[in-house]
């Protein structure tokens, strides 16, 4: 009579079980998928030496500020470097001109009238002077460091039968004179000369005189006596 017997499962028990069939398969097919697919973590990238693209996303944000701190003192000067090369000359600068004069009549109206005299830049000083006692042409070094030179050329007119002379003064402190011609001309160089040394130095250029002078002191009572000087210096500046 058992034999017989047949245990017919009933549906909701086949179902079950179907269910836990399939459960177990997609327990061992899903671990094996998601290893596949899941992101190596930062950890385990560092641990391989190498970093994840998020550590380096997160790591080029930062910003590096710098700072400069404040400045140290000064430290001593050095030696004094060797000279430079010389320049080229410059252009040639103007000339100057320059006049003085003399002029009086009758001897009552001498003095304030009697001299006049002009600077000659880097050589000294040119004085014409004209009174009853003396009628002078006088050159006064403006520094006893070289020698100056008047170099002088003197041209009598009427009543002298036109007597020239030529004359060389030469100086290094005390001032050297020049007789005016009664009724003449002077032309002269006045020039500085090294006193020693080869000569290199540079010196300041020299100055071209040209003169006239007239001047009669023979009167009587003085009213007939007269003096005219006139003179100009051109010198390149």
């Amino acid at each position: 009579m058992l034999s017989r017997l047949r245990v017919r499962p009933s549906l909701p028990l086949l179902a079950i079980a179907l269910l836990s069939a399939l459960g177990g398969g997609l327990t061992a097919i899903l671990p094996s998928s998601a290893l596949t697919a899941a992101r190596p973590d930062a950890g385990v990238a560092a641990k391989h030496g190498k970093s994840s693209k998020h550590a380096r996303k997160a790591g080029g944000r930062h910003r590096v500020t710098v700072r400069r701190g404040p400045a140290g003192p000064t430290g001593p000067a050095g030696p004094t470097g060797p000279p430079g090369p010389a320049g080229g000359a410059g252009p040639t600068g103007p000339q100057i001109a320059l006049s003085l004069q003399v002029d009086w009549r009758e001897a009552s109206n001498v003095q304030g009238h009697e001299s006049a005299s002009v600077a000659l830049p880097g050589i000294g000083t040119l004085s014409a002077s004209c009174t009853l006692q003396a009628q002078t042409l006088t050159l006064t070094p403006a520094s006893s460091t070289y020698r100056t030179v008047l170099d002088a050329s003197t041209l009598q007119g009427e009543g002298s039968q036109g007597v020239s002379s030529n004359e060389r003064r030469e100086t290094t402190g005390a001032p050297t004179m020049l007789a005016l011609p009664p009724n003449g001309m002077i032309t002269a160089t006045v020039s500085l000369e090294p006193i020693a040394g080869n000569g290199g130095e540079e010196l300041a250029a020299p100055a071209m005189l040209t003169l006239s002078s007239e001047y009669k002191l023979n009167g009587a009572s003085g009213a007939e006596d007269d003096c005219f000087v006139a003179a100009q210096v051109v010198q390149q500046q």
